[in-house]
């Protein structure tokens, strides 16, 4: 007989072990659904008498189901433990708690506790925390508020636990509510409380309410701590005070990337794009960690100056760090080329980029139809060709396109005079036309003196939108241009008065 033991023999008691010529009976505990995981099976000499009869083979079995997710199977198998008369151990309960949560599993985790509570009279405070953040975590507030009311004993944790769930639930009346409570009951807050109020702190309505925070901290000599004051900074850029963030910021010894950061997408959103640029060459003067977020903000100020130079610049020291190719550096880069009208660098950012996103693809396309609307451009030249075929393969090929994206192409090829191709892209995109979309055909008609076209692209242009002025106006200089000059007055007839498109025409032809 093989000297391998399973958890078939386990989940007897010491006393129903046999020799090994006789055939042990089990338990109903239905073993063929166990997984045939390699913990499971031992060697003799691995395993012995006393550790079967303290259940840690069950209980390593449970824990594996529950880190595996298999909830259902790890109530059953509580079932049959409870069966063979096996205890459930503190850790097996603590990590179905834990799974619970993450799982947003309620009902599986209201059935862990209720079992918790039937087995064990009174469960040490640690387990009822763990309970009670699995409610938290499953988003059920009502019953952890009831749980947290049955408990009768509370520390800070669970403190902590109850006051952050309503917190983070933007829930602040009830959160400031726990918090009046437990300075009433004795029991000292830690940062962790702090921090979670803090971040829940998200609009300028609240401002005043982090103050009175930000005091109690300094009152208590809580602010001293790296956490809460970048909590604290942080707070007040999310509130609209920069000023107060600043302040802040310049008294802490210690700054860590986080509220660096946080100051500059402040300065980002409020448009105060020199002192971003200010606070990135005080971080590199500080040999303080710059990440691809650093890059993504600096970027954007850069494009937001149009500081071509500051941004070449910037580029290069991405370069320098390797993080020009992630997609998270280089949808920036491109981003901050096409604002400053440099189309070449910004083909060159994007091909540096492993793998280009939805985002990345948009900028590029972006881009590609800013070129047919700068009014210098040699629609002949190469530049404009390869805008075209560029242009063309991102939008085949690269993300998710969207009616947006099809007329930006329908335009490039309509000011290059590829006007049969633009009607094909019409014809041929998995989107009904826009008025955009007859809009820019229209306009390339009137570039390159297709009347033809142009009246048919006309015609379903002022079938979507009858007032726009634009359509009549350009129909009026495309018959005129031909020297059908009736049916350009016919043209005032059917929309605006002729003395208006005489005008507009007049300022279209210089």
């Amino acid at each position: 007989m093989s000297s391998s033991f399973t958890v078939q023999c386990s989940l007897l008691p010491s006393c129903a072990l046999h020799h090994h010529d006789q055939t042990p009976s089990t338990k109903a505990a239905n073993f063929a659904q166990i997984p045939s995981w390699v913990s499971l099976k031992f060697t003799a000499p691995s395993i012995n008498t006393r550790q079967i009869e303290s259940g840690q083979v069950e209980n390593v079995h449970l824990v594996s189901l529950s880190k595996q997710g298999k909830l259902k199977e790890a109530r059953d198998f509580l079932k049959h433990m409870n069966e063979a008369g096996v205890s459930v151990s503190p850790q097996s309960y603590k990590c179905l708690f834990e799974k619970c949560g993450l799982m947003g599993s309620l009902s599986d985790g209201k059935f862990v506790h209720d079992w918790l509570r039937k087995t064990i009279k009174s469960p040490p405070e640690f387990l009822e925390n763990d309970a009670l953040q699995m409610y938290c975590d499953c988003g059920s507030l009502s019953d952890a508020q009831k749980m947290f009311d049955e408990m009768l004993h509370k520390n800070l944790v669970s403190w902590v636990i109850i006051i952050s769930a309503y917190a983070q639930k933007g829930i602040l009346k009830r959160a400031i509510l726990m918090f009046s409570h437990m300075l009433e009951s004795g029991i000292r807050p830690n940062s962790s409380i702090f921090t979670s109020l803090l971040r829940s702190l998200t609009e300028h309505s609240l401002l005043e309410l982090g103050k009175q925070i930000h005091s109690y901290l300094i009152r208590t000599g809580m602010n001293s701590n790296v956490s809460i004051d970048t909590s604290i900074a942080n707070m007040y850029v999310k509130c609209g005070w920069l000023e107060g963030a600043k302040l802040v910021f310049d008294r802490m010894a210690d700054k860590n990337a986080v509220v660096w950061t946080g100051l500059m997408v402040g300065y980002t959103e409020d448009e105060k794009l020199e002192e971003v640029l200010e606070l990135f060459a005080e971080m590199v003067r500080k040999s303080v960690e710059v990440d691809d977020f650093v890059f993504s903000i600096i970027l954007k100020a850069c494009a937001g100056l149009e500081d071509l130079i500051m941004g070449r610049q910037i580029h290069g020291y991405s370069v320098k760090l390797g993080l020009d190719s992630e997609v998270s550096v280089g949808t920036p880069l491109v981003d901050f080329y096409v604002k400053c009208a440099n189309l070449e660098s910004a083909c060159r950012a994007f091909e540096r980029i492993h793998e280009p996103n939805d985002v990345s693809w948009s900028a590029i396309i972006s881009g590609y139809c800013q070129v047919g609307n700068l009014r210098n451009v040699n629609l002949g030249t190469q530049v404009h060709a390869d805008a075209i075929k560029r242009g063309l393969v991102a939008l085949l090929h690269g993300a998710k396109p969207t009616i947006d994206h099809y007329d930006c192409m329908i335009d490039v090829y309509s000011r290059a005079g590829l006007l049969q191709e633009a009607l094909e892209l019409i014809k041929g995109m998995p989107f009904e036309p826009d008025a955009m979309s007859w809009k820019s055909l229209l306009g390339g008609c009137w570039i390159h003196r297709n009347l033809e076209l142009g009246k048919f692209a006309a015609e379903n242009l002022l079938q979507l939108d009858p007032e726009d002025t634009a359509s009549y106006i350009i129909m009026f200089n495309l018959y005129a241009s031909s020297g059908k000059w009736e049916e350009a007055a016919a043209t005032s007839g059917a929309g605006l008065p002729l003395a208006t498109i005489a005008c507009e025409c007049t300022r279209v032809c210089v």
